[in-house]
């Protein structure tokens, strides 16, 4: 598959090449009485071999070609469907222990992607098993949470939970170029090896911009990676030490 995609880039730059560096540019069709006047172009490059392949890079290519290379690249972004790389509401750490009280830090990297429009909150939506919450106070910030009901209560080490923290909400402004992170501890009830917690999150903009909803679960490992909105998420793992 790379192999082809080599060679389809490789005649890509050479046409686009030959066109900016061999032919005037002009408006329209050339005439046929100028087509036999236009220099044919150099022999195209053979297709590249997998043993000793280098890849050139931008800073040796001619203007014309770097031109060349950076618009096909776009086309093979285009075609083959990949989405720019985009800053996503994460947390940190990414894998912890079955069980046990725990830290945790939603990392919210940007602002509502426009510079005259800042973050006025975010809030968490705290997965299953998680009980005992306190919210981190942040500086600036106002911390409210909204409580669920238990039904029915949750039963470990003895204790019985009938409520526990649905939301964690954190009300503030984040302005332009900046980040911020906002702690939530917990006591995680005995969950089984390889479960995966998702903490969707939600960050409300200034001036009536549409929120950003980080919210989306993979269906499958084949679409993890291909998630516009992904919820953030912690891998559980038995006896999982930091």
């Amino acid at each position: 598959m790379v192999d082809l995609y080599e060679a389809w880039l490789a005649a890509a730059v050479w046409r686009c090449g030959s066109s900016l560096n061999g032919r005037p540019a002009r408006e329209g069709p050339a005439t046929l009485d100028e087509r036999h006047r236009l220099p044919h172009p150099a022999t195209p490059p053979p297709l590249p071999t997998s043993a000793g392949r280098r890849r050139p890079s931008l800073a040796t290519m001619a203007p014309s070609t770097r031109v060349c290379v950076l618009l096909a690249a776009l086309v093979v972004a285009a075609v083959t469907g990949a989405a720019p790389v985009v800053g996503h509401v994460t947390i940190n750490p990414k894998k912890a222990p079955t069980s046990g009280h725990l830290l945790f830090k939603i990392r919210l990297p940007h602002d509502c992607g426009d510079k005259t429009v800042g973050t006025s909150n975010i809030t968490v939506t705290l997965p299953p098993g998680v009980v005992s919450v306190k919210q981190e106070q942040v500086a600036g910030w106002l911390a409210i949470h909204k409580m669920k009901t238990l039904d029915p209560p949750l039963v470990s080490g003895g204790r019985s939970y009938t409520e526990t923290m649905e939301t964690a909400t954190w009300v503030g402004f984040l302005p332009d170029g900046m980040y911020r992170e906002f702690g939530l501890s917990v006591k995680l009830l005995p969950q089984a090896d390889g479960t995966v917690l998702y903490w969707k999150a939600v960050q409300d903009c200034h001036g009536g911009e549409a929120p950003r909803v980080w919210d989306e679960i993979p269906t499958s490992p084949c679409n993890a990676t291909r998630l516009a909105h992904p919820a953030p998420k912690v891998e559980l793992i038995e006896g999982y030490e930091a």
